[in-house]
């Protein structure tokens, strides 16, 4: 691969990601202006994609946690991989105590962790040491 390509590829992420953040924050502006709380969940989950695609894993975590109970993006991912984003990211942003209350003790996640053993393994790794 030469540098000239290798450069072209990395100036077309750079556009992407730009173009993707002023779409979201274009989407926040009208949910500001008037969306149902379907629409305004949705977002949660678009933008926590995005915050997850940008290693921001706090923002990430927030919003997915936040949507947890309500998730209805099936059009970008099924529940499973929301879970499986959810737990990554609250393991990479949360202080223990948070990741406790939120996904360790949180019954949204637990009701899904028995068909997920290597994640439920993953936080309990943690959480037990």
């Amino acid at each position: 691969v030469s540098t000239q390509s290798t450069g072209g590829i990395n100036a077309e992420y750079g556009y992407q990601r730009r173009v993707r953040a002023l779409n979201l924050e274009k989407a926040k502006e009208l949910i500001e202006l008037g969306g149902d709380w379907d629409r305004r969940n949705r977002l949660k989950v678009y933008t926590g994609l995005y915050a997850m695609s940008v290693r921001n894993f706090k923002e990430a975590a927030d919003n997915f946690l936040d949507t947890v109970s309500t998730f209805t993006s099936y059009e970008l991912m099924d529940y499973h991989t929301f879970i499986k984003y959810t737990i990554i990211s609250a393991m990479l942003a949360l202080d223990r105590k948070e990741l406790t209350k939120k996904v360790v003790e949180g019954a949204d996640i637990n009701e899904v962790l028995h068909e997920l053993p290597l994640f439920k393994s993953y936080i309990f790794s943690l959480y037990n040491a």
